[in-house]
């Protein structure tokens, strides 16, 4: 079968439409492409050259991480899946369910491999509108990344990848 249609992504909603079954191979089959790995790692050199330029600096002190006190939701792509969960989170699991399986206190334990969506969200209300261009743009070289590499792209939470991954 055709590696780059061997898997589809669901129109229905955001989500993981790889079987649950076949991420691990799909995980494994991006972490063994190193052209891949480097493009996706050009895109966060170049949201974080973005956020430098934008003299954004995060003093939440990783009130972010904590998904469930912030109210929001950090997505992750197959190749930022695989990139992320390259180490696995350190134990023990978060106080909450709904916090980042990479945080430990205020601390980043995945900083160098943390994915686009933290590189780029801020808490300045003001550069909100600002950090929603970059990402539209960030994400679709995302997107050309998994077509012109033939990984499946899939589009969902974090939290429930990275569970899947180590399953």
């Amino acid at each position: 079968m055709d590696p780059c249609t061997m898997w589809t992504r669901s129109s229905a909603n955001v989500g993981w439409s790889i079987p649950e079954a076949d991420l691990p191979a799909v995980l494994a089959r991006c972490r063994a492409d190193p052209s891949a790995l480097e493009a996706l790692r050009e895109v966060y050199a170049s949201a974080d050259r973005a956020v430098a330029r934008a003299r954004l600096v995060c003093l939440g002190g990783g009130v972010c991480c904590r998904f469930d006190l912030f109210g929001h939701r950090l997505y992750v792509s197959t190749l930022e899946l695989a990139e992320l969960t390259s180490r696995r989170p350190p134990a023990p699991r978060p106080a909450g369910p709904d916090r980042c399986l990479y945080q430990v206190g205020p601390d980043c334990t995945a900083r160098a491999r943390r994915p686009l969506g933290c590189r780029i969200f801020f808490c300045r209300e003001e550069k909100k509108a600002v950090l929603a261009r970059l990402h539209e743009r960030l994400h679709r070289r995302l997107r050309g990344i998994h077509s012109r590499h033939c990984i499946p792209y899939a589009y969902a939470e974090v939290g429930a990848g990275v569970s899947q991954s180590f399953m």
